[in-house]
């Protein structure tokens, strides 16, 4: 639309086009008035607006506001005034030049784009104002939007027309040329930093095996930013990219890009200070920095250090707390001085906890996760917690923590929660493969958001409800539970499981085990890192095609038997993510105590503890530790712990490279058919273990992850048996992946570095859940 100082110089000039009209006696009277020009307005609406009328006298004043009110329409560029004397007759004239429209939009030579994704491109449609000046602008934006699908080489032209007085014809000539692949990426200029470390900083051309990435002018663009970034973070402060040449191959289908880099000196830091904090000392503060004086100057890594001292403060309740990083450049020596200015602001407690979005969860539900509560001082860190917490419970899609200001009184804040709903129920089905328990089908309905009492939805509780059934190669199972995080309102946990189990030993041994029964478990979190858990469990068990042992004495491991158990355990868990943790630790202690009228009777101890460690200056690498202990001893009349409760080891979770539980003691069987024994050798699992695994991982993306690992485990018999050298140990690496809408996969290929004669010399270990 035209601007209405436009229109307001317009008027201006045809009130002066009307002054031949002051001149006329003022006795003439208007005999007829006539509109011309009018294409697209129709001549009732402007008639409707004229002060001046048929049989009045002539009035200059009336025509001047006549104009002024139709200019205010927005319709036309120039009205003009005028009066004529036709064969006796008096005709006050007005004369109308209409704004222009594009009365038609044409896109010609487009074969690879739509229609309409062109036209998205374009602010300019029809039945909108002409502007021949804004038309350069749609070309380019269309060039870009083809850059951006790879059409390097397109081209487009306009051709404007005009339909009539009013309405304009505008034509888009495009020439896609092909669709460009980047055949590979070249750097010039570059020493600092080596050809190949400046291709992992560019994500343009990286295409997969023998296929050319494709180009993308957005992800192009941010290539450039990240290379000038990594300068700026070993100390080249005045790096910059001097151009870029695109050169085509193939008759445009592939492009050699090269980019042409300056450098620029290094610069180190000659100072670090840090100013206006009062509430932490000096001392305190540069415990958090990473970068001091001496060290090349690295950008990211002092912004990293204004970020740290930003969340020293937040996490003591100074929530509105700033830092801004002054750098200042000393040309001539190549140093930096930096001032971590610090903004205190007020310490602020916490008034209301307002959660919204959750159209189906119970305020109550939510806030269980949410450790904050009306009246704390602030703190970040159980904010994180918070957050995480509730992304755990997977009752959210996603989490959005704020913060508002409580006017009244400055020294409150509300915490706002603002959530999604995530899927209240899923019923999944499809194929999970195990390279130690094969390969089976599965189907689970599992309603994270359950609640009992309000039927007929049952949601909103946030109780879980799971009802599965696996039927496999090696493994038959049918699962009932269900779990209430605060049972009747009170604030610990209450379950019930009911199982019918059917495993199928393989490889060390071949038996199969029967469980059918039922659990009843209680929990109590003590604090926001500290749980304890306690259950009650009935069990039949039943052991099926196992021989006969030689040994009389290990004959009692063939009884079936039933097993009434009591167990606790004690959990800290400080990691501090949920999925790619990289620090804290979690710990575990389980106790199992059987009889209580049972036939099996054994006492069982369990240790699980796991350390998590992260590197600052590389954030996707982790590494893990894992140390599993266990110890059980026979209780009453028994010997030995029964075969359902024994450890076991070799495999994928527990010491890879190996075969499923050919790690640890063998005992001599036989079976006795066609008149004859035929011997073989079965694990027999152990009363005491110890297993130990540290991994690396590198996190590709949100689906990829890389692995290498040593793993290291022994098992007794008892503990009696104890000896350092029974260790087996492995080495391998692994990839990871979690597709989207089929589920996780883990895939591990392991190289035992002592085995024994019958285990092998190395093995891969698989595990999926596919979800259809």
């Amino acid at each position: 639309m035209k601007s209405a100082a436009t229109h307001l110089i317009g008027g201006m000039v045809l009130i002066l086009a009307v002054g031949v009209c002051a001149q006329t006696p003022p006795t003439i009277t208007i005999d007829t008035i006539e509109i011309q020009g009018l294409t697209r307005v129709g001549e009732p609406l402007i008639r409707s607006q004229l002060e001046s009328r048929e049989g009045e006298p002539i009035s200059r004043r009336a025509i001047a506001r006549d104009i002024r009110r139709l200019s205010q329409m927005g319709y036309f560029t120039n009205i003009e005034a005028h009066y004529e004397l036709r064969v006796g007759t008096n005709v006050l004239i007005y004369k109308f030049t209409e704004e222009k429209t594009i009365g038609e939009l044409v896109i010609v030579g487009n074969k690879k784009l739509k229609d309409r994704d062109v036209r998205s491109a374009l602010n300019y449609q029809e039945g909108e104002p002409f502007f021949e000046e804004a038309f350069e602008s749609e070309r380019f934006d269309l060039l870009d939007m083809y850059k951006d699908k790879g059409f390097l080489n397109a081209t487009v032209d306009i051709v404007v027309e005009e339909l009539d007085n009013s309405r304009m014809r505008v034509s888009y000539l495009i020439e896609e040329g092909r669709k460009a692949r980047v055949k590979k990426v070249k750097f010039s200029g570059n020493e600092s930093l080596s050809n190949r470390k400046l291709r992992r900083t560019v994500k343009t051309g990286n295409g997969f095996l023998f296929i050319s990435g494709k180009y993308k002018e957005e992800k192009f663009n941010t290539d450039l930013e990240n290379i000038v970034g990594h300068y700026g973070d070993i100390g080249h402060l005045e790096a910059e990219i001097i151009s870029t040449d695109f050169e085509y191959f193939k008759k445009g289908k592939r492009v050699l890009i090269t980019i042409n880099l300056f450098e620029g000196p290094e610069y180190t830091i000659a100072n670090l200070d840090l100013d206006e904090n009062f509430v932490f000392t000096d001392p305190e503060l540069y415990q958090l920095i990473e970068v001091n004086p001496g060290d090349v100057h690295n950008k990211s890594q002092v912004a990293k250090d204004a970020l740290a001292i930003e969340s020293q403060y937040s996490d003591n309740g100074y929530v509105n707390a700033r830092v801004n990083s002054l750098v200042t450049l000393d040309y001539e020596n190549h140093t930096t001085n930096i001032i971590h200015h610090v903004v205190e602001n007020d310490l602020k407690y916490i008034r209301e906890l307002i959660i919204t979005g959750n159209s189906d969860t119970k305020d109550e539900v939510a806030r269980r996760h949410i450790v904050l509560t009306p009246g704390d001082r602030f703190d970040g860190s159980d904010l994180r917690y918070s957050v995480n917490e509730l992304n755990r419970s997977q009752l959210f899609g996603e989490v959005r923590p704020s913060l508002e200001d409580f006017r009244p009184d400055d020294r409150f804040v509300n915490l706002l929660m603002d959530v999604d709903e995530g899927k209240t129920g899923n019923f999944n089905f499809g194929v999970g493969l195990n390279s130690d328990t094969g390969v089976g089908g599965f189907g689970e309905l599992r309603l994270n958001n359950f609640d009992i009492s309000n039927p007929p939805s049952f949601t909103g509780g946030g109780q879980i409800f799971t009802a599965n059934a696996s039927i496999g190669e090696y493994y038959t199972g049918y699962r009932i539970g269900f779990t209430d995080p605060e049972f009747m309102g009170y604030p610990f946990s209450f379950g019930v499981d009911l199982f019918d189990d059917e495993s199928e030993s393989r490889g060390g041994s071949e038996f199969t085990i029967k469980q059918q029964g039922a659990r009843i478990r209680l929990g109590k979190r003590l604090s926001t890192n500290i749980t304890v858990q306690t259950y009650f469990g009935f069990a039949d068990v039943s052991i099926d095609n196992l021989d006969t042992f030689v040994d009389p004495k290990l004959r009692e491991l063939e009884d079936d038997g039933t097993s009434h158990t009591w167990g606790w355990s004690f959990i800290r868990n400080t990691a501090n993510h949920y999925l790619d943790p990289t620090d804290g630790t979690r710990f575990q202690f389980n106790n199992e105590w059987a009889g209580l009228g049972g036939d099996n009777e054994y006492v069982k101890f369990q240790t699980d503890i796991t350390l998590y460690y992260g590197i600052k200056k590389f954030e996707k690498m982790s590494f893990l530790f894992n140390n599993r202990n266990g110890y059980a001893i026979p209780l009453g009349d028994k010997k030995f712990v029964p075969l359902s409760a024994r450890f076991f080891a070799g495999g994928g979770s527990t010491v890879r490279g190996y075969d499923n539980r050919d790690v640890g003691p063998r005992a001599r069987t036989f079976q006795r058919a066609f008149g004859r024994n035929f011997f073989d050798k079965e694990a027999v699992g152990g009363e005491f273990r110890i297993l130990n695994t540290l991994e690396a991982k590198y996190k590709l993306n949100d689906i990829m992850r890389l692995y290498t690992f040593a793993d290291g485990g022994g098992l007794w018999f008892d503990i009696d048996d104890f000896e350092i050298d029974d260790f087996k140990y492995s080495v391998g690496i692994g990839v990871g992946l979690q597709v989207p809408f089929l589920g996780p996969l883990r895939i591990d290929y392991g190289f035992p570095l002592n085995p024994d004669d019958h285990q092998g010399s190395g093995r891969l270990h698989l595990q999926s859940l596919i979800n259809f």
